[in-house]
């Protein structure tokens, strides 16, 4: 087992959408309770060079943000506080945490996907991105490692000629974002002013319709079911608005 970097989520703005407070609570080597935990046979986390964080919209299938930098010892310690624009629906956190690729003399050519380095499949056992030369690079986890190397999934932007670099661990946490879809469904129901099922039924049935998939929306994404809230949570467009009566 390798490093496997854990994230949690101590606030989100549930406002503006505008930014979350997360923590690394990945904890201490454990061979039994934590074996992707820092500590021998993993990376310390003196070893850890940097701490990156990208978002993933979308569920399970979503588009990754460009990663950036933050503090080490904020997200290792009481929590870093992350300021980007979220959207309606589920977002990824991506939690990487970087150490060095201490076998060095790693070549990648320009345009090409597969690259050299010496016990790739040890070296980077676990890994899910390096960074070299200062560019971040998706490793191939499907094809796999070889004793010389491995793949990225996207060409190299230049030569990388014998040159050391950082390999990534990859963690994360979701996190959903439906609250303006909850306060818009809260003004629609206050605004139907009707006291007859008959009056305005449609308006209410439509209001009822939205409810229903904001508490599936939350069901959902307990269960683990991210795609699917995610598609619910879209669905409850702050936009969308309902029609009164015109006799009530």
């Amino acid at each position: 087992m390798s490093l496997l970097p854990k994230l949690q989520i101590l606030e989100q703005d549930i406002e503006l959408y505008d930014y979350v407070i997360v923590q690394d609570i990945t904890g201490v080597y454990d061979p039994s309770t934590n074996p992707g935990g820092y500590g021998a046979p993993n990376a310390e986390t003196t070893d850890v060079l940097k701490t990156l964080l990208g978002s993933e919209y979308g569920g399970n299938q979503g588009t990754i943000a460009e990663f950036v930098e933050v503090p080490k010892l904020e997200i290792m310690g009481a929590g870093t506080l992350w300021t980007q624009p979220f959207l309606e629906g589920v977002t990824r956190i991506i939690y990487l945490v970087g150490v060095d690729i201490s076998g060095g003399s790693f070549t990648g050519l320009k345009g090409n996907l597969q690259f050299t380095l010496n016990n790739a499949n040890a070296e980077l056992a676990g890994a899910h991105y390096i960074e070299i030369e200062g560019v971040i690079y998706a490793l191939d986890v499907a094809r796999g490692l070889t004793s010389s190397g491995g793949w990225v999934l996207s060409p190299f932007v230049q030569d990388h000629l014998a040159v050391s670099g950082i390999q990534y661990y990859e963690g994360g946490v979701y996190s959903l974002w439906n609250e303006q879809g909850k306060r818009a469904l809260v003004q629609e129901i206050s605004a139907l002013s009707c006291t007859s099922l008959q009056c305005g039924a449609l308006g209410l049935d439509l209001a009822m319709t939205r409810y229903r998939f904001y508490l599936a929306t939350g069901i959902e994404f307990d269960k683990g079911n991210y795609s699917k809230a995610h598609n619910l949570a879209v669905s409850l467009s702050p936009e969308l608005t309902t029609t009164n009566c015109p006799t009530c």
